[in-house]
């Protein structure tokens, strides 16, 4: 399904559709539709017998697709291992808009920190980035993905207005 210029492509299943994405899938995107604007894979992710794509794979898509303003992945991102990427860069890109599902069991023993770390990832490659909330909805891809989604655009919105939120359980 190669199709050099299409720019727009949106699915959006509803009612408990779920397919997985492997990282090799995600790659393949950048090949296939090279002048992609607007990526929308909006879908409750189910569980493959493939390990689930490296959070690092959305930067390579992104890096692969200089054009991309908008996109919607919501493939389980490992988000584990988070000393291998939280450096993670790629030149600053023009993206403004992104939701990435976010596999809740890979965020550590401290999820605040990863979502803090990656917050801190999209902030230096996406200096443009919108913090929208409102890029899918929970029918298609779970009421814990759009919350996980939410915390790492709130410590986005921190990190942007200078402050250093503390990562510690009040009380700690």
């Amino acid at each position: 399904l190669q199709h050099s210029a299409l720019e727009t492509l949106s699915i959006t299943l509803n009612d408990n559709y779920a397919f997985a994405l492997t990282r090799d899938d995600i790659l393949s995107i950048s090949s296939a539709w090279p002048n992609l604007v607007h990526l929308t894979l909006a879908h409750a992710p189910t569980r493959s017998d493939e390990a689930l794509p490296p959070v690092t794979t959305f930067l390579e898509l992104a890096n692969a697709l200089p054009q991309l303003q908008t996109l919607v992945l919501c493939a389980r991102f490992d988000c584990s291992g988070r000393d291998n990427w939280r450096d993670a860069s790629i030149p600053p890109h023009p993206l403004r808009q992104l939701f990435l599902g976010l596999d809740q069991e890979t965020g550590s023993y401290r999820p605040d920190k990863t979502w803090r770390a990656l917050a801190a990832v999209l902030e230096r490659c996406f200096p443009r980035l919108e913090l929208k909330y409102d890029l899918v909805q929970p029918e298609a891809v779970g009421a814990q993905a759009m919350e996980t989604w939410r915390d790492v655009l709130h410590h986005l919105q921190d990190i942007r207005s200078g402050g250093r939120r503390s990562l510690s359980p009040p009380g700690f």
